[in-house]
């Protein structure tokens, strides 16, 4: 595939994905449980024309096609606790803030963040993402998500999780993620790798 015609096919992958989440959207984001199968099956449609592209473009190109449809969907602050597996995110929020569509925020602790993250959330009413790196620096976001929930705040939450076969190693950063915030998300996407 060129990377023309790759773009242009990401692209319009994307569009569809932000469509599902628009009609998800109308009765706000709590409603986008249902569309989980749906948008999986087009994440799947996406990994099957890109497998054969490299990690880091593949990596790159998935964070932008996440990061436009939170923007699309009225996310404008990005709060990032920096690591090197969140990279990719990263980069496309601070692609997203120097074209002036989003405004992005870096702390090093990430239990802070998400309190951060919570009160930009409390006081624009609109949807904050939070990114970070994996294990425990995503289990430090535990407190703050618990308080989202309570209070009906939307945070979004974007861990840079490891592969399956990196879990378990013995290293904070490759403890397993699924399903570490027990029941307080109100949806959980586990993305495959590519």
């Amino acid at each position: 595939i060129e990377q023309a015609d790759f773009i242009r096919k990401l692209c319009g992958m994307a569009n569809n994905l932000n469509q599902l989440a628009h009609r998800a959207n109308a009765d706000g984001f709590y409603a986008i449980a249902p569309f989980h199968k749906l948008i999986l099956a087009k994440i799947d449609e996406i990994l099957n024309l890109i497998r054969r592209m490299s990690v880091s473009v593949f990596n790159r190109c998935w964070s932008k096609v996440i990061l436009e449809t939170l923007v699309r969907q009225g996310v404008s602050h990005f709060c990032i606790a920096p690591g090197s597996r969140s990279t990719p995110l990263t980069l496309e929020a601070v692609r997203l803030q120097n074209a002036s569509r989003a405004t992005c925020h870096s702390h090093f602790d990430e239990r802070g963040l998400g309190f951060f993250a919570l009160g930009i959330a409390k006081s624009t009413q609109a949807p904050v993402a939070v990114i970070v790196t994996s294990g425990t620096a995503a289990a430090n976001l535990y407190p703050a998500i618990i308080e989202a929930r309570q209070t009906g705040v939307n945070l979004i939450i974007l861990t840079a999780d490891r592969p399956p076969e990196l879990w378990e190693c013995g290293a904070n950063q490759a403890i397993v993620q699924q399903n570490m915030f027990a029941d307080y998300p109100v949806a959980s996407v586990n993305l495959p790798k590519p």
